[in-house]
């Protein structure tokens, strides 16, 4: 008994020399660490089934009578998706853009991060046919621009870090009873 208690002292000892050892060799950091910024990525834009089953993905041309159209929106809807899962987004829409005039520019608003922080996000816009020129025959381009944010400066369509840009467009191919042809050599640049 004698021996087995020596034993259980040894080890006792031994587990509080392991103990004593381990608090004492161990590190403290009383520097703060900097990380790095998370990188930002720029969003990209893809089409939805909706908007592939209605021929309305992006690039596509939109044909419509507007005889039969008007009171009706262009009703237009896309995935955003970016990998910066917690950033809110900036998107802004132009109809007929020209770089001289301040008219172009629809609508705008923001994208908040999902609450699943999923890295694709919906949106859905309606573009109102008397934005197209007051409904005006002809080719009208539809672009929509999404950015981490945009410049103020007019044509505010630049965002705010270079190169953090996504856009892609719609053509919208806009006849009526008195003119059921439309030139696409007319069609904005």
């Amino acid at each position: 008994m004698a021996r087995t208690l020596l034993v259980s002292m040894l080890n006792l000892l031994n587990w509080l020399s392991l103990l004593m050892l381990s608090l004492f060799t161990s590190c403290v950091v009383t520097d703060t660490i900097a990380f790095d910024a998370e990188e930002n990525f720029p969003a990209s834009i893809a089409p939805t089934p909706a908007a592939q089953d209605a021929n309305r993905s992006p690039g596509s041309i939109i044909f419509t009578d507007l005889d039969d159209a008007l009171g009706n929106p262009i009703s237009l809807s896309v995935f955003v998706r970016d990998p910066n899962i917690r950033q809110t987004l900036s998107w802004r829409l132009f109809v007929n853009f020209r770089p001289d005039s301040p008219a172009a520019l629809r609508n705008s608003g923001v994208l908040e991060p999902t609450a699943d922080n999923a890295t694709q996000r919906l949106l859905e816009l309606d573009v109102d046919y008397n934005d197209l020129d007051n409904a005006n025959p002809g080719c009208h381009k539809i672009e929509l621009l999404v950015s981490a944010g945009f410049s103020d400066r007019f044509p505010q369509r630049e965002p705010v870090l270079e190169g953090d840009l996504a856009q892609t467009l719609w053509w919208v191919y806009a006849t009526n009873s008195t003119t059921p042809t439309i030139d696409f050599r007319n069609c904005p640049p």
